[in-house]
């Protein structure tokens, strides 16, 4: 009997096999009625109009899930364009920025000479460039000291000290001279925020702010730009935050992604219900539709194994109920037999006991014949 019920195993996996393969031609068999031409026909069978109606609510379920999937990745994408394109906007005006740093001491010199040649006028270029004068005039006055303290004669100690004191102001002028070129470069940036200098009427002047108004110019074009991928970009988080997804779009994802996972699983049950029960209609509805003889093929093909397996596994069931029946009444004749020995057992004792009060009863009687 073990073999038996290892052989139904078997076939049972074997019927499993068949019955996942229906499945799937009731499945496939579903999209066939679902396509061009017979679709308007099978749709209007009464029989199956709510497994249709059933199938287009899913599908449509299965859509605005599927939409809402595709519209936070152009999102997410849109987001990455803005914030890349943002980055390069500010790396190039970084770069403006540092390329206009090094235009500023030339914009001061040149800006400068201008000033005293008299083509820079007004009390603002006077402002610029005051404190540019006075450090001019700091540094002339060094000049000055360290030209006298070398001239003339000098005994021993007073060399000494001489010596010290140009030390001394070489030092303090060299620290005025940077100071200096960091001072005209204030000034260059100072005028280069001002109105445009005149620099037509001046090649040195058009050398040195050209190109820093060129820079300037793509700048404010850079930063106008900017402002506009910084409105486009709080739009994508308005809209993401309709969505729900500006903090967790990965978390977001995944549930409409599972969320067409089940509509996809609703799907396929409907689509096999259906592709069952159009077999399950009337022959007569069936004839009028044209169906595939590969179709019909595999469909014969299934039920005939179907059958077969059915069948096989019903006489091997029986075949197994005859050894569990035949089993069942070895053990039945066996308790039988136990509880006939049993009574016989409970006869020989019973006799034994008449026996036992028959002699007693004589001995009483005889006693009792005696006493009278």
């Amino acid at each position: 009997m073990e073999n038996m019920r290892k052989e139904l195993d078997v076939l049972k996996a074997k019927f499993k096999v068949i019955e996942d393969d229906r499945k799937i031609f009731f499945k496939d068999f579903a999209d066939f009625l679902l396509d061009d031409p017979q679709k308007e026909a099978v749709s209007a069978l009464p029989e199956l109009e709510d497994g249709i109606n059933r199938l287009a609510s899913i599908n449509g379920e299965k859509d605005l899930l599927k939409n809402k999937v595709k519209e936070i990745n152009d999102l997410l994408d849109e987001k990455v364009r803005i914030e890349d394109a943002r980055k390069n906007t500010r790396d190039v005006v970084r770069e403006l920025e540092k390329a206009n740093m090094s235009l500023y001491e030339n914009m001061g010199r040149s800006g400068y000479q201008a000033y005293q040649d008299g083509l820079l006028k007004g009390e603002g270029f006077a402002s610029v460039f005051l404190t540019l004068e006075e450090e001019k005039e700091k540094i002339n006055t060094f000049e000055v000291e360290l030209k006298r303290s070398g001239e003339g004669e000098a005994n021993f100690f007073k060399k000494i000290m001489n010596r010290s004191r140009e030390v001394y102001l070489k030092s303090n002028q060299s620290m005025r001279i940077r100071n200096l070129v960091k001072i005209y470069q204030k000034a260059g940036e100072t005028i280069g925020e001002m109105d445009p200098v005149p620099w037509e009427e001046n090649d040195s002047l058009k050398h040195a702010f050209l190109p820093f108004y060129k820079n300037r110019e793509k700048q404010d074009e850079l930063t106008k730009r900017d402002t506009e991928l910084s409105l486009d970009e709080q739009k994508v988080r308005d809209k993401m935050e309709v969505l729900g997804v500006q903090r967790n779009s990965g978390k977001k994802i995944q549930e409409l992604i599972d969320g067409m996972d089940f509509q996809d699983d609703k799907l396929d049950q409907e689509k096999f219900y259906l592709g069952q029960s159009w077999w399950g209609l009337d022959k007569k509805k069936q004839k009028e539709f044209s169906i595939p003889a590969e179709l019909k093929k595999v469909k014969d093909s299934l039920d005939k194994a179907d059958s077969e397996l059915k069948e096989a596994q019903e006489i091997l069931e029986k075949k197994i109920r005859v050894d569990e029946l035949t089993e069942r009444l070895k053990m039945q004749d066996k308790d039988r037999q136990k509880l006939e020995n049993k009574l016989n057992q409970i006869k020989d004792d019973l006799n034994r006991k008449n026996s036992e009060i028959e002699e007693t009863k004589k001995e009483l009687e005889s006693l009792k014949d005696e006493l009278s």
